[in-house]
């Protein structure tokens, strides 16, 4: 019965708020070193250095981190899966630069020339999250 609390948020759709675990709360030091990180996997997988910025205001919250940890995978799988189609890989390497994640209400894609921005929503906690198939299939998109 203890437990019910720490996972209630998963059945409430939203209205009860959701708190990690103080140690999956990673540091702003820590996810800087994940993006670095990324950065690397997909230079070598792409053949070209793509920057990945987290885009916040001020200093993240502590739940801010925690999503924010949870989109360096996302991407990853994304850019993984945009690396090994051949023609995908091309396209991206000439088309982007630079990719910019926030977290937000919706999930959304803007292109501005070299730049794409993702808004990860958070609305609903993990579940709201864009799947990695979603995501590369609209980052084709701009493609």
């Amino acid at each position: 019965m203890s437990n019910i609390n720490k996972h209630a948020y998963l059945l409430s759709d939203g209205s009860i708020p959701f708190t990690p675990d103080a140690d999956d709360i990673p540091t702003v030091l820590q996810l800087k070193k994940d993006i670095k990180n990324l950065e690397l996997e997909i230079k070598v997988a792409l053949d070209k250095e793509i920057s990945i910025v987290y885009v916040h205001d001020g200093t993240p919250k502590d739940l801010d981190k925690f999503y924010a940890s949870k989109v360096v995978p996302l991407l990853k799988e994304t850019l993984s899966k945009i690396a090994t189609d051949h023609l995908a890989k091309a396209a991206f390497a000439e088309a982007i630069s630079t990719i910019n994640f926030c977290l937000g209400s919706e999930n959304n894609l803007i292109r501005d020339k070299e730049v794409v921005t993702v808004t990860i929503d958070t609305s609903k906690g993990l579940k709201s999250f864009i799947k990695a198939k979603q995501l590369q299939d609209q980052i084709e998109k701009f493609l």
